[in-house]
């Protein structure tokens, strides 16, 4: 287990779990009430690997979500993105992308203007030889999207 960010209610740990002979993970992420120790289930890897996980307000609503970067397995190290949001007292998945080989994901904050931007750094394939590229990630009129 380790432990990825911790309040004074509760503490958000991410387990991970391969089975033995096998390259699948079935990771998860989950939060533990720090008053009762119970758990409560935030998102299950379904056979990918969990690489790192992000708690960051992207949106400037004060609330954290959580961005979860994951390698896909095989050959070509490409990586899926989800990102989870807060609603109604739980987490919920409200983006998902993938294709990005040998990513590497960071937040950059603008506390002025009250948003964050995601930028993941990868080889874009669709070049000959494959070329290093930026996409960069944000909220744009309330939806979570590539903005370039």
């Amino acid at each position: 287990q380790t432990e990825i960010s911790k309040s004074t209610s509760q503490t958000l740990l991410l387990d991970k779990t391969c089975e033995t002979g096998s390259i699948a993970h079935f990771d998860r992420l989950y939060f533990i009430n720090n008053q009762d120790g119970s758990q409560e289930e935030v998102f299950s890897s379904d056979g990918r690997n969990i690489e790192k996980v992000y708690e960051a307000d992207l949106d400037g609503d004060t609330t954290p979500e959580i961005l979860i970067q994951m390698d896909l397995g095989g050959s070509g190290g490409f990586k899926e993105l989800v990102l989870l949001k807060k609603s109604e007292d739980a987490y919920r998945q409200i983006w998902e992308t993938t294709g990005f080989s040998g990513a590497r994901t960071s937040i950059s904050v603008n506390k002025e203007e009250g948003y964050a931007l995601v930028r993941v750094q990868f080889m874009d394939s669709n070049f000959k030889p494959p070329k290093p590229s930026i996409a960069v990630f944000g909220y744009d009129k309330g939806d979570f999207k590539r903005l370039r």
